[in-house]
C-alpha cells in the first residue's frame, strides 16, 4: 500500500509512532479530566476554567512553537514538550486532581507543550521524508491522529469508570512519556555516526544531524527575530481574504459553538442519557465522521472550497439543537455530519499562508498556527451566557 510506503523510511517510523502515543495522550486527557471535575460541586465553572488554562497554555505554545522549532534541535523540541505534558499530568493524577489553581497551571503547561509539539513535528517530518513521500507521510498522521481520536473517548471513559480518574490520568502521561523516549531514542540514533541508514533516508537526516549540532544550512534565516517572523505572517495573511475570513470564523466556531458542546454534552450525557458512556459515543461519532470526510476530501475536488468551508462551519449549529432535544439518534447523527464538515472547513490561502523558506525556516509562520482549531474556548461561552 502505497501510504506505508513512508514507514519503510526507520527514522520517520519512529517519528510517526511517537506522534501516535502523543495523539492518544492528547484523546485520552479531555475527557478524563470533563469526568474528573463534574464530580466537584463546582463542576461546570471549574471545567471551563481547568480547559481554558489548556487553550491558553495551547496558544501561548503555538505562538513561539515555531520559532524554537527553527532555532533548536526539532527533535529535542519534540521530546522536550512530550516530557513536559507527561510531568505535568502526572502531577495532577498525583498531586493536584482536588486543586482547581494548581490544575489550571499543569493544564497550561500541557497545552504549551502540545503547541509546540505540533509546530516541531511538521518541520521534523519534512526534513525526514523525501518529497515524493509526503503525502503519504501526511496521511498517516492524519490517520493515526483520527483513530486516537475515535477510541480516546471511549478507552477514557472505560478506563474512568473501572479504575478510576487516577488510573486514567496516568495512561495519558505513560502515552506522553512513550512519546518523549521514542524521540530521545530517535535522536540518539540520528546523532550516531554509523546508524546504518538507508540512502532513502540520507538527506533528511543529513539535515536534522546538522541541526543536532546547531549548524545552520545557509542563509540568515535562522537569525530573524520573533517579531521580524511574526510581520511576514501577517504581510502574508493580508494577500488572502479568504484566510482572514475564515480565520474570524473559526474564531467565533471555537468561542460560541465548539465550547457549547465540550461543557454541554457531559452534563446532558450524565442527566439525561444514562451515564458518562455516551459522552465517549458522542466524541467517537465526531472523530469517525471527521475520518469520513477526510477520505471524501481526499477523493474530490471542490469547486468553490471556500464556501464549503463557511456551510460546514454553519453546520456545527446542529450540536446544540441536538443537545437540547435529548434525543440520542439525533445527537449521534448531528455530531457525525458535524464531524465530518469540519473536514471540509480549511479556507483557501491558509496552506499559503506560511514563511517564506529562507535557509532551514519551514515551520508554519505564527497567525497561521492560531488557525488549527484544537483549542477550545469553554470560558468565553461560560461568561455569554
Amino acid at each position: 500500500m502505497m501510504i506505508l510506503s513512508p514507514l519503510k523510511n526507520r527514522a520517520f517510523a519512529n517519528l510517526w509512532l511517537s506522534y501516535s502515543a502523543s495523539s492518544a495522550a492528547t484523546a485520552l486527557l479531555p475527557t478524563t479530566l470533563t469526568l474528573l471535575i463534574l464530580d466537584w460541586d463546582s463542576g461546570l465553572s471549574a471545567l471551563a476554567i481547568a480547559l481554558s488554562a489548556r487553550t491558553i497554555g495551547f496558544l501561548a505554545g503555538a505562538l513561539v512553537g515555531g520559532q524554537i522549532a527553527d532555532r533548536y534541535p526539532r527533535l529535542a523540541v519534540l521530546s522536550g514538550t512530550s516530557a513536559l505534558r507527561s510531568l505535568a499530568v502526572l502531577a495532577i493524577a498525583t498531586c493536584f486532581a482536588d486543586m482547581l489553581w494548581a490544575l489550571a497551571v499543569c493544564l497550561l503547561l500541557a497545552g504549551a507543550g502540545e503547541g509546540g509539539f505540533r509546530s516541531a513535528y511538521q518541520a521534523a517530518m519534512a526534513d525526514m521524508v523525501p518529497a515524493g513521500l509526503r503525502q503519504g507521510a501526511n496521511a498517516l498522521t492524519t490517520l493515526s491522529a483520527r483513530i486516537a481520536q475515535i477510541a480516546g473517548p471511549l478507552l477514557a471513559v472505560a478506563v474512568y469508570a473501572a479504575l478510576g480518574a487516577m488510573v486514567s490520568l496516568c495512561l495519558a502521561a505513560a502515552f506522553w512519556a512513550l512519546s518523549a523516549s521514542l524521540v530521545w531514542i530517535l535522536r540518539a540514533s540520528v546523532a550516531a555516526p554509523n546508524s546504518g541508514t538507508d540512502a532513502g533516508e540520507d538527506i533528511g537526516l543529513q539535515a536534522t544531524l546538522k541541526r543536532q549540532k546547531g549548524e545552520a544550512l545557509g542563509g540568515g534565516g535562522m537569525t530573524a527575530g520573533f517579531w521580524a517572523a511574526w510581520g511576514e505572517g501577517l504581510n502574508e495573511a493580508r494577500r488572502h481574504r479568504w484566510f482572514l475570513a475564515g480565520l474570524t470564523a473559526l474564531l467565533v466556531w471555537l468561542g460560541l459553538g465548539n465550547s457549547v458542546q465540550q461543557l454541554l454534552l457531559p452534563v446532558i450525557s450524565r442527566e439525561h442519557l444514562g451515564g458518562d458512556a455516551f459522552l465517549g459515543y458522542a466524541l467517537g461519532a465526531y472523530s469517525f465522521g471527521a475520518l469520513c470526510g477526510g477520505i471524501l476530501l481526499g477523493t474530490i475536488n471542490l469547486r468553490r472550497p471556500g464556501m464549503i468551508a463557511f456551510i460546514g462551519l454553519a453546520l456545527y449549529g446542529l450540536v446544540p439543537l441536538a443537545l437540547f432535544s435529548q434525543s440520542v439518534p439525533l445527537i449521534l447523527l448531528a455530531y457525525t455530519l458535524v464531524g465530518s464538515a469540519s473536514r471540509c472547513s480549511t479556507f483557501p490561502g491558509s496552506p499559503r499562508c506560511r514563511t517564506k523558506s529562507r535557509g532551514t525556516r519551514s515551520v508554519a509562520s505564527p497567525p497561521s498556527t492560531l488557525s488549527s482549531p484544537t483549542g477550545h474556548r469553554p470560558w468565553l461561552w461560560l461568561r455569554c451566557r
